[in-house]
């Protein structure tokens, strides 16, 4: 089995090399916002990010914690 962290440390990993040139960069399991706020502290400035969830309550969640965390609600 697969200790829980090291599966965030190797996605973070793998997101951080992929951040270094992405211009469009997706969430689309926006969920409660954490990996969605990770995406956008550590995307290119000037990139676009999207989160996107079926679930309104996902949305609202992923909305306020860009907010709190990020100072960002767009």
């Amino acid at each position: 089995m697969i200790n829980y962290n090291h599966v965030v440390q190797f996605q973070h990993i793998f997101w951080d090399e992929q951040l270094k040139s992405a211009k469009t960069v997706v969430d689309a399991t926006a969920g409660n916002g954490h990996d969605l706020v990770y995406l956008a502290q550590h995307c290119l400035p000037g990139s676009t990010l999207w989160g996107i969830d079926k679930q309104a309550k996902a949305i609202e969640a992923s909305t306020k914690r860009l907010h709190t965390e990020c100072g960002r609600t767009d």
